[in-house]
């Protein structure tokens, strides 16, 4: 490197740790910056010199752009490194690193600008020839406006932040009775943010996919587009899984976009790596939806099928190196599968999870898996900063390998304290509809949380495993008993859960054989252990063929594996307690965080379904609705009070008089 020696990393978490592995690659010293929070955190250690930062809030402190332009002055930081999120796309926090005499490892603060606010850049690609979606990106921001463009473009419409992205501010309306609510909740998280609550309209395409074109552009006339990705797998309109490359784009359409993209980056003077994110439609046809002028989250993908590695060009192009290669050069191999691991509530609408991981294990990595993190056991999760725990990238020969390759780690890791998404992400994996590659962004939306199916013919392994585990409530773990005709008999009763569908269970043990009965039915079958190997196996009692049983345990989850894939849980405390005190009345807090807007107060008739009040956590808005009719006899909290799960909110009678309604 010929002016960079020293990097400052604005950012903190994963993506820090991240940016540093590279920079010590390259033989620069790293200078970390932390609040008060993530003075033991692990880019803080990594770092070979770390600086405290203030703020009004631990996320304030990264967003203080003073402190930061402060400590790297005083380090004497060559180059300052956003990471993603924070100040990344902050246009303005781009000119003051370069007025200080500091290299941005970014774009030039003018792209940043036109493409940091959507209206302008879908005005801009518009005038360059890049299709866009139907939509209204005016200044006008009146209600009564944008509902007359609502209008005009037809519902269902999205609405979306101009001036940000990673779900923030987006909200869907179907129908004009929607458009009101969207609205201001849209603005309101947009406002806090990104410190602006001007939205665009556009088109809703529900069946659309996300496809997106990786670019890299340095100083001296190149710009080249390094492969797409798909990111349709969405919940809350923010990816939780990714793969490089797009599945079943044909070599003809792959190149349409790539070259789109790179006549974006052309068009407004784009320097480094950066993102064009289109919507593909079914019959091919994609439109403009941004341009991301930072690292992108699933960036390691594109690592994976190139063998680039993106920090290291996005550094040597802000230290004016030119791109070495060609297109033709950029040559893709194989398939790379990313998933995102997030302290969320799958169950409870991906609501964040907070608390203190009390164990992390990560599967062994190798040449086909990464994983991505700063976190490990002690760590603290709260409702200051976004909930994603890590990344698991796997990288194989075929797409089909990739899957089981990303399925088989995460299976094998274990994160306890918090609740996460790994069971939810193992099952949309398993499903079809991914396995082949039919993507849309509503596919979360057809297989939600608690729809897996548990196939009555899979209930004697899951039984024999999770005996073998010594979780059933039973005097002995079955590796004890006695294998004679002498054996006693137990019996117990448990209840196994799939999803929405439960089977509760009696279980009859004597010797090796087991007799279970649910609904009707009784199967009989029995149960090998073996000494040597740990290994389970079934046998129904009409056949002669033992069964292998494999599977993984983890947070309460059985995975089976083999004969067939069934995700099931059984009976079992939750990890995390309610206030015991509460009456039965009480409307609990599903989550910690903010009350930023209580929208009844009490003496109010409710109907099921009300919007009572809106919690905030990690700056995206949770409404908490009325279960069912009645009236609102107590509020226990106001706006701009801090709550913790389990805390009561509310409490209201049951019926429009306030009292039970009669059943005639």
């Amino acid at each position: 490197m010929q002016h960079i020696k020293r990097i400052l990393v604005a950012n903190r978490g994963e993506i820090a740790c991240r940016i540093m592995r590279t920079a010590h690659k390259l033989g620069l010293r790293t200078i970390a910056i932390y609040a008060e929070p993530d003075a033991q955190a692990p880019h803080v250690r990594m770092a070979d010199e770390a600086w405290p930062i203030e703020g009004p809030s631990p996320t304030g402190a990264y967003l203080n752009m003073d402190a930061i332009l402060e400590v790297a002055e005083k380090a004497g930081a060559h180059a300052i490194h956003p990471g993603y999120g924070f100040l990344s796309e902050n246009a303005d926090f781009a000119r003051r690193v370069i007025k200080a005499g500091i290299r941005f490892v970014g774009p030039r603060p003018d792209a940043i600008e036109q493409m940091g606010d959507k209206s302008t850049a879908k005005a801009a690609m518009e005038a360059a020839g890049v299709p866009t979606v139907p939509g209204y990106h005016g200044e006008d921001q009146s209600p009564d406006r944008l509902l007359e463009e609502a209008r005009r473009i037809g519902f269902p419409v999205l609405i979306k932040a101009s001036a940000g992205g990673g779900g923030k501010g987006m909200k869907v309306a179907e129908s004009v009775a929607d458009f009101p609510d969207a609205l201001e909740s849209a603005q309101r998280e947009a406002l806090n943010a990104f410190g602006s609550n001007h939205v665009l309209l556009e088109k809703y395409l529900p069946v659309a996919r996300h496809v997106e074109v990786q670019l890299l552009c340095d100083a001296h006339g190149h710009a080249l587009y390094i492969g797409d990705r798909d990111c349709s797998v969405q919940r809350r309109h923010q990816k939780i899984l990714e793969e490089a490359p797009a599945p079943g784009l044909s070599d003809a359409l792959r190149a349409a976009m790539g070259e789109a993209a790179v006549r974006c980056a052309r068009a407004i003077g784009y320097v480094n790596a950066g993102t064009v994110e289109f919507l593909l439609g079914p019959d091919d046809a994609f439109y403009f939806m941004e341009v991301n002028t930072r690292l992108q989250v699933e960036h390691p993908v594109t690592e994976c099928v190139s063998g680039l590695d993106l920090v290291e060009w996005q550094l040597r192009i802000a230290d004016d190196q030119p791109l070495p290669f060609t297109q033709d050069d950029v040559q893709l191999q194989g398939h790379a599968i990313e998933a995102r691991i997030y302290a969320e509530q799958p169950a409870k609408a991906f609501l964040p999870s907070t608390g203190r991981l009390t164990q992390v294990v990560w599967p062994e990595t190798s040449a086909g898996l990464r994983v991505d993190h700063a976190v490990e056991s002690g760590t603290e999760v709260s409702a200051w900063f976004d909930p994603m725990l890590a990344k698991m990238i796997v990288h194989a020969p075929s797409r089909d390998a990739a899957i089981n390759r990303l399925f088989e780690a995460l299976c094998h890791t274990r994160i306890e304290g918090v609740q996460t998404n790994l069971d939810y992400l193992c099952h949309l994996l398993a499903t079809d509809t991914f396995r082949e590659a039919r993507l849309h962004t509503r596919l979360c939306e057809e297989h939600p949380p608690g729809k897996q199916r548990l196939q009555e013919a899979v209930l004697p392994h899951a039984v024999a495993a999770l005996l073998q585990e010594g979780r059933l409530q039973i005097p002995r773990p079955l590796r004890q008993w006695a294998w004679s005709s002498n054996t006693p008999i137990y019996e117990t009763c448990f209840t196994l859960s799939a999803g929405d569908e439960h089977f509760h269970l009696n279980a009859r043990l004597e010797g090796d054989t087991v007799s279970l009965r649910w609904r009707d039915a009784q199967h009989c079958f029995q149960i090998r252990w073996s000494e040597t190997s740990g290994k389970v196996s079934v046998r129904a009692a009409q056949e002669n063929v033992w069964r292998n049983v494999s599977y993984v345990y983890t947070e309460h989850t059985l995975i089976l594996t083999e004969p067939e894939l069934a995700i099931v849980s059984h009976q079992h405390q939750t990890s995390w307690e309610a206030d015991s005190t509460a009456p039965e009345n009480d409307t609990l807090a599903p989550m910690s965080g903010t009350v930023i807007k209580v929208l009844k107060s009490t003496g109010d008739t409710v109907e099921a379904g009300d919007t009572i009040m809106i919690l905030e956590a990690m700056k995206m808005e949770h409404p908490v609705r009325a279960s069912h009719e009645g009236i609102l006899e107590k509020l226990f909290v106001s706006e701009g009070n801090t709550i913790r799960e389990g805390q009561s909110l509310f409490t209201y009678a049951s019926g429009k008089d306030g009292k039970e309604k009669d059943d005639d």
